[in-house]
């Protein structure tokens, strides 16, 4: 499996992530965010932005500032509406506790591996290789990670149909006519590849096993960036903030159907940080967050 294949896998992830998760939601024309609210919104996306740097790992946040019953929630959106690429018939086998944790090391993988990419654009790649993809991507993952891609039967369904002719490029994914769906509307099949609950413990133990070796070779990196994709090179922490505050874009809209057993006509603030889009209700007067999805836009 070519390094550039293994780097579309975890598109395939994020893309597939996006488009079976995300709330259906209304622009209110009548209503706006208020003032309060986008400042409110920006400084917990500067919170969790910090936090999740200082460790690498999603599940020490999900305490602090998720809805303090989530795993609830999460389970009950994977058995009515599915989740990334976990089939609903396995979702309802499958514990609160192991969805929680597919969730958490999907999560984390693919952040981990934004991470990568980032580190390796800064410290390791000389001009004359930044549009060779497959030396880039050769220089960016261990041997030992890219062993464990190739020894996972999902990762190995996910080339499968990356090798479909009518497949879209993982590069370029194929336009959707809107970032949300229907959450009643029926998975496909290649969208629910993981069947059984024992598929989803292994896949679980895969990822988890990806992310260490990613942490393990991002501490040996000279160079993590503070932020996402909205750094530029060589300008200082103020700037690079600046620029993230821009991505994170708050904005008001209210659901029109269920959502984590959130009602419709639910008041949410959607925000951009870091690789995620999240979308945050206030509880006691606080946000926190409802849902958090990839966001490759």
């Amino acid at each position: 499996m070519k390094p550039r294949i293994i780097l579309a896998l975890l598109l395939i992830l994020a893309v597939t992530a996006t488009t079976l998760s995300r709330p259906l939601t209304r622009q209110d024309e009548t209503e706006k965010i208020t003032p309060e609210e986008e400042r409110e919104a920006i400084e917990f996306g500067e919170r969790f932005a910090r936090q999740l740097h200082s460790v690498n790992n999603l599940a020490p946040l999900m305490a602090e500032m998720f809805v303090s019953d989530y795993a609830e929630r999460l389970q009950q959106q994977a058995v009515t509406h599915s989740i990334t690429l976990l089939g609903r018939r396995a979702a309802q086998q499958a514990s609160r506790d192991e969805i929680k944790r597919y969730y958490l090391a999907l999560n984390n993988g693919v952040f981990l591996g934004g991470l990568l990419d980032i580190s390796h654009e800064f410290s390791q790649l000389k001009e004359d290789d930044e549009d060779d993809g497959d030396l880039r991507l050769a220089k960016m993952l261990s041997p030992e990670l890219l062993r464990l891609f190739e020894s996972d039967p999902i990762l190995a369904a996910l080339l499968e149909d990356e090798r479909r002719p009518d497949a879209p490029s993982a590069e370029e994914p194929k336009e959707q006519e809107s970032r949300t769906v229907q959450p009643n509307a029926e998975a496909g099949e290649n969208e629910e590849i993981i069947q059984s609950v024992e598929q989803l413990r292994s896949f679980t133990v895969t990822l988890e096993q990806s992310a260490l070796l990613m942490r393990k070779q991002l501490a040996t990196l000279p160079i993590r960036p503070a932020l996402w994709e909205r750094h530029e090179k060589g300008a200082n922490e103020a700037v690079n903030m600046e620029k993230e505050r821009e991505w994170m874009n708050p904005r008001l809209a209210n659901l029109r159907d269920d959502f984590y057993g959130y009602p419709r006509e639910t008041r949410v603030i959607c925000l951009n940080v870091l690789t995620y889009h999240i979308d945050l209700v206030k509880v006691d007067g606080r946000f926190k967050i409802l849902a958090l999805e990839f966001n490759f836009d």
